[in-house]
């Protein structure tokens, strides 16, 4: 099994990857929110946790929801810095992936953007790290 890592820095990006990968099975392993916690009183207010819109993911046919489809929602405590370490076993069939796609957050009821800040101030993010399991970088069947 091979491993697509995707490290997102901001709340609208475009994540480049080495190369483009067929469409497989792709299955949601794990996901991390690195954050500066938020001070008693101040910081974003992210609703509960943050939204995650990749443009991979897109037409209704991965995640069917009354909230948001095609994104995946991760629930966190906005005041610990760690604010998640969370391992799944999401399976998705998706399409090509591109070399280039766009990465976006927002909180939880979309009302706002987070804002990513490595040297960070009280509730900003440092960053949000997604780990897929596939099977196979190359395609073997081109028929």
């Amino acid at each position: 099994m091979t491993i697509l890592h995707i490290r997102i820095k901001s709340s609208e990006e475009v994540i480049t990857i080495d190369r483009g990968l067929h469409a497989q099975n792709f299955t949601l392993k794990r996901v991390s929110v690195v954050k500066n916690p938020n001070a008693v009183g101040t910081g974003f207010d992210y609703k509960g946790g943050v939204s995650i819109n990749l443009d991979f993911m897109k037409g209704g046919k991965e995640i069917l929801s009354n909230v948001a489809s095609n994104e995946i929602n991760v629930a966190f405590d906005q005041n610990q810095t760690i604010a998640c370490d969370n391992q799944y076993d999401l399976n998705f069939n998706t399409e090509d992936i591109n070399g280039r796609f766009v990465a976006k957050v927002s909180n939880f009821n979309k009302s706002a953007t987070p804002v990513f800040n490595e040297a960070g101030t009280a509730g900003e993010l440092f960053y949000i790290d997604l780990y897929f399991q596939f099977s196979s970088l190359f395609q073997y069947n081109r028929y």
